[in-house]
């Protein structure tokens, strides 16, 4: 069915429809969506001016117009807000110099500096807005220093900084010094995205390996992903195998957290004093895009006093364990 607007001046209006949405999600227009809404409207005015009439297909525009805005309002609104305070969290417990200066020094000894907001929202495309918006509970961003060697984050992240009164990083976890130059007695390597739990074909990388991947290190020396930003692992993964998870979260296109991910969720808990996944309220992660070449997939968990970091079979499951979904960027 065509539709034409009662005057020429209406595609004037529509543009006032489309900016007053824009203004009433507190979202500032990219010049890329200011272009793309204008050349279109320019469009159809011409149309009008020679006397005719504007299709639904001239109109289309419109709702690409407003998907476009909602992405922005997601990123301006909900995403963009909470890198300051990462950054803040990272000073705090001594991983970075300053906010202004947040600069990390990797297993390599090479210098990483932490990607801009900009370059982080530049990542959120609208496909991984839409999985956000789907499947993570209240998303967190994070903003990892990966490369720096797990003890280190390790040590960092225990220290008792913040609200919450901790002892030290704890747990059974043999592959704490995995990304060091040498393994001790008892020691086992930790690999980051495997494609399965199969001691034999994990697909797995080391640390050294994902810092030199282009798939994997989308921002060098750091991951960035949204997280489930609730205090417990969604109920829904609770008392279900690490395969069937890592299987549940590889078809919806999502992913599990590595310890170097655990540990910085861990001091935004340890910041305001409310433990992320604690043992108590029936929480315990599994870490699923890292697996211990001893067979097991690391889990991480609040112990009263401290952060436990561990590991367990992916054939093992329980009624507290389950595991918090992402979106890497």
């Amino acid at each position: 069915m065509n539709h034409r607007p009662s005057k020429p001046s209406e595609s004037q209006n529509l543009l006032s429809d489309i900016l007053g949405e824009a203004e009433k999600s507190k979202v500032k227009l990219t010049p890329e969506i200011d272009r793309y809404i204008r050349s279109h409207l320019e469009a159809a005015q011409e149309k009008l001016e020679r006397g005719e009439k504007l299709t639904h297909a001239d109109l289309a525009f419109m709702e690409k117009a407003r998907e476009m805005i909602e992405l922005e309002r997601f990123k301006q609104v909900e995403l963009a807000p909470q890198y300051g305070k990462r950054l803040e969290t990272l000073a705090t417990f001594d991983f970075i110099e300053s906010p202004k200066n947040p600069v990390i020094k990797g297993i390599d000894k090479k210098k990483y500096p932490a990607p801009t907001l900009e370059q982080i929202m530049a990542k959120v495309t609208p496909e991984k807005a839409e999985l956000i918006k789907k499947y993570i509970k209240k998303p967190l961003l994070l903003i990892v220093p990966f490369a720096m060697p797990l003890k280190t984050i390790k040590t960092r992240a225990g220290q008792k900084k913040g609200r919450l009164d901790q002892k030290p990083v704890s747990g059974g976890a043999s592959y704490i010094n995995s990304d060091l130059p040498n393994l001790g007695k008892g020691e086992s390597k930790l690999f980051y995205f495997p494609e399965n739990y199969d001691q034999a074909a994990h697909g797995g990388l080391s640390k050294s390996e994902v810092l030199e991947s282009e798939t994997h290190n989308a921002f060098p020396g750091w991951q960035v992903l949204v997280v489930d930003g609730t205090e417990t692992v969604p109920k829904d993964t609770l008392n279900k195998l690490p395969h069937t998870l890592k299987a549940e979260f590889d078809a919806l296109g999502l992913g599990g957290l590595t310890p170097e991910d655990w540990l910085t969720l861990h001091i935004e808990g340890a910041l305001k004093g409310i433990p992320f996944d604690d043992a108590r309220s029936h929480s315990i992660n599994w870490n699923l895009a890292s697996y211990e070449e001893g067979g097991c997939v690391p889990n991480a968990h609040w112990e009263t006093e401290w952060a436990y970091l561990s590991g367990d079979s992916p054939e093992d499951r329980g009624p507290s364990a389950g595991a918090r979904r992402a979106v890497r960027l």
